[in-house]
C-alpha cells in the first residue's frame, strides 16, 4: 500500500497550569480525547515533555487529509479536569503532510 505522509503533532503548553498548581509535573499527566481516539475515551499514550520546558507533545499518523477532528485535552484522563468545561470542543481539519498544532491548555497563557 501507499504510505500515508500525513502526521498530526499536538504541542500543548502547560506552563501556566503548572504555575497555578493545576498541573503537578511529577504526579499528573496530560492526554487527549477526541472523535478520532477510541470514541472520546482518550489515548493510552500521554503527551510528554521531553525537555522540561512545559510543552507536552504527542503525534498521530492514523489520520487522512480532509479528516475533521474534534478533541479536548485532559489532566489525568478525567473529564472533570478537561479544558473548556461545559463548552465546545477544539476542531481541526487535517491537511496533507505535517500538521503541527500548538495550544495553551484551556487557551490560558498567563497573560
Amino acid at each position: 500500500g501507499e504510505l500515508n505522509p500525513t502526521i498530526l503533532i499536538f504541542l500543548v503548553n502547560m506552563s501556566y497550569q503548572i504555575e497555578l498548581g493545576n498541573f503537578i509535573v511529577d504526579n499528573d499527566y496530560l492526554d487527549i480525547a477526541g472523535n478520532f481516539l477510541n470514541n472520546w475515551n482518550g489515548t493510552e499514550d500521554h503527551l510528554i515533555d521531553t525537555d522540561g520546558d512545559g510543552i507536552y507533545k504527542i503525534s498521530f499518523t492514523n489520520l487522512e487529509s480532509g479528516d475533521v477532528i474534534e478533541f479536548k485535552f485532559r489532566i489525568n484522563g478525567s473529564w472533570d479536569t478537561a479544558e473548556f468545561p461545559g463548552e465546545g470542543n477544539r476542531v481541526y481539519t487535517v491537511t496533507l503532510g505535517e500538521n503541527s498544532l500548538e495550544y495553551w491548555f484551556n487557551d490560558e497563557n498567563g497573560k
